[in-house]
């Protein structure tokens, strides 16, 4: 189950201090550890063997003595002070369970891994998939407990790994009548969901019915390296998460196609990169997204991914319960969609509405690429009888190509768009369109700048920007990296080392970008050798 786009990383060197001898005491230690228990396998922890019907004694110390997960003893799991590992038995040839529910309150780390990454993986290695046509599959939390301080799922990693050193995953999540993966309570903490398939869950009838749903506060949630695809509603849902950059962290995703709603969900606190958002499939109708963060919040870092239509908006931030955005970094990331597409998307929206005024702070959205945009590129508006006030935002280093338009901030929907001119800087921008170079900028309706140097000479504000047309390594097959023959992009660049964020030295493949000197315009730097189109590794 390897996908495209997504590619790991290896591990960093790191020093090592091997011990040549082992003193009999701890060696004794070990083989007492090892032995005197039939689930301590090992230092670190207890081992636990799962099957969908039982053998042996049952009592989950290894395959020949299976228990199913009806009879998972939770209790011995949650007061042990190790960490500990459960294994799923994927059989030969693969097989099935029904929901899972994980009632783990512990601080002790809990890793459910597929039977294939076990220390006798042979006949153990098939697919694991967890399927439930008539509830959940994965449920973090239960309410079957007597006590409801030992619903909570707290320190889980589900890690679907197939092997160790492996870059594929074993277990596939779905179909599932409701949510694939859902957070039952909230302050559930310190769960991680990687190299997972989650595939066929929800019904398009149901908003809630979500490929991985965490609807309560959230902190240190991660899912990475998981393909989630042909879910009729919502990708990833996080919200009520606490405030503060990588809270929360969704990277080295693949999300859809055919996925209906939209990829992500978060109100605040997520660190959100090195994903593959593809609309492809999206229900128009639901108002699908790449990147939905509706309400206030803010504290979200999103870059280097690659936001493919047709989405209804690349990244959508909306107030339908307040709006008061700020810290909002937006920087590395590639929106584009087809001529052919049958919905026309836009590639940032921020709108006022729902009966709440809207404000824009510490929001950068910087060295992106956007091309072909069948509804235009960055929109900032308020509906009639709303107002958002920008303060302290910068739109620089990015490339508009070719979009329906480039750059529209106005208030164009009868509401009023509040800033002083100091407090939004357009600068460094590559606004090129085969029609014609045209921004529309400012207050009341607007002016619509028809070239760079009328929009240059507008202010201190406005500099450096050009309505030249950058050149790619392959525009037709959507790489977007700078061609040798460019003069658009190549070196006109601000630098940008001054903001202090660091995944910003460094482009959209993880390139570093120079600490002094002018810097290239769009998510990418130029590079003699052109490398695949895979995002940056971890």
């Amino acid at each position: 189950m390897l996908w495209n786009n997504i590619q790991e990383g290896k591990p960093r060197d790191r020093n090592k201090t091997e011990a040549v001898l082992v003193p009999l005491t701890f060696a004794m230690y070990f083989l007492v550890t090892l032995f005197i228990s039939p689930n301590a396998s090992s230092l670190w922890g207890a081992e636990y063997y799962v099957s969908t019907s039982a053998s042996g004694s049952g009592n989950c110390s290894s395959w020949a003595n299976s228990c199913i997960v009806a009879t998972i003893p939770w209790s011995t799991i949650q007061s042990d002070t190790s960490s500990d590992t459960l294994y799923l038995d994927g059989g030969a040839s693969g097989l099935s369970y029904g929901e899972l529910a994980i009632p783990h309150n512990s601080t002790n780390l809990l890793t459910i891994r597929p039977g294939s990454y076990s220390p006798s993986p042979s006949g153990h290695s098939g697919l694991v998939t967890i399927t439930n046509p008539s509830n959940f599959c994965v449920k973090l939390g239960t309410d079957t407990e007597a006590s409801p301080t030992s619903t909570l799922a707290k320190y889980v990693t589900i890690d679907g790994t197939t092997s160790s050193g492996a870059t594929t995953g074993n277990i596939h999540i779905g179909p599932c009548y409701h949510q694939g993966v859902y957070f039952r309570y909230a302050n559930e903490s310190n769960v991680t969901l990687k190299y997972l398939e989650i595939a066929g869950v929800g019904t398009s009838g149901n908003a809630q019915d979500n490929a991985v749903t965490s609807d309560s506060a959230q902190d240190n949630f991660q899912i990475s390296y998981c393909n989630i695809h042909d879910n009729p509603q919502k990708s990833v849902y996080v919200t009520g998460a606490t405030a503060g950059f990588g809270d929360n962290l969704i990277h080295h995703n693949q999300i859809g196609p055919n996925n209906g709603d939209k990829a992500v969900t978060c109100t605040k606190g997520c660190d959100i990169y090195n994903n593959v958002l593809d609309g492809t499939g999206s229900n128009a109708s639901f108002h699908a997204d790449g990147l939905m963060a509706d309400g206030g919040g803010g504290y979200l870092r999103i870059y280097s991914n690659i936001i493919k239509g047709p989405w209804t908006q690349g990244l959508f931030f909306q107030g339908d319960v307040t709006y008061a955005l700020s810290n909002i970094y937006i920087f590395d990331n590639v929106f584009y969609q087809s001529s052919g597409d049958s919905v026309d998307q836009v590639g940032i929206i921020f709108r006022a509405a729902y009966g709440h005024n809207g404000s824009l702070d510490n929001l950068y959205i910087v060295n992106n690429t956007f091309d072909n945009l069948l509804a235009g590129g960055i929109r900032i508006f308020a509906d009639s009888g709303y107002t958002v006030t920008i303060t302290n935002t910068i739109i620089e280093n990015n490339i508009f190509n070719n979009n329906a338009y480039n750059l529209l901030i106005v208030n164009d929907s009868g509401g009023t768009v509040n800033y002083a001119d100091t407090d939004l800087l357009l600068r460094n921008n590559v606004f090129y369109k085969s029609a014609g170079f045209s921004v529309t900028y400012g207050g009341g309706g607007g002016t619509t700048y028809t070239g760079a140097s009328a929009l240059d000479a507008r202010s201190a504000s406005t500099t450096g920007n050009s309505g030249s047309r950058p050149v790619f390594f392959n525009l037709a097959g959507h790489n977007y990296q700078l061609s040798s023959s460019d003069t658009a992009a190549r070196g006109q660049g601000l630098n940008l080392t001054s903001l202090g964020i660091t995944a910003l030295d460094y482009d959209i493949l993880g390139g570093p970008r120079p600490a002094t000197g002018t810097w290239d315009i769009g998510a990418y730097a130029y590079r003699v050798l052109q490398g695949p189109k895979n995002l940056r590794p971890e």
